[in-house]
């Protein structure tokens, strides 16, 4: 049985977070580890199922996602 309703059961989902270290010291550290971890709890106790990952790094003061970053989003949505 699963834990919250089953509306949500087998879609899919990509996690998307940002991070004001540089992309080698967020890899080193594993700065945004565990809000992937939550983020994938939540979301499979609810059977979703997922489909990437994506860390915006080096975003200190930045308000919008990075052009790059957002096409490469937008082509994991569209698998």
């Amino acid at each position: 049985m699963d834990t919250l309703p089953g509306q949500f059961k087998n879609k899919h989902y990509v996690s998307l977070t940002t991070c004001f270290t540089s992309s080698v010291e967020n890899f080193v550290t594993g700065a945004t580890d565990q809000t992937f971890v939550t983020i994938d709890r939540v979301m499979t106790s609810a059977g979703l199922i997922k489909k990437g990952e994506f860390v915006g790094t080096g975003t200190w003061q930045y308000h919008e996602l990075r052009p790059k970053k957002y096409k490469n989003v937008n082509a994991w949505l569209k698998k």
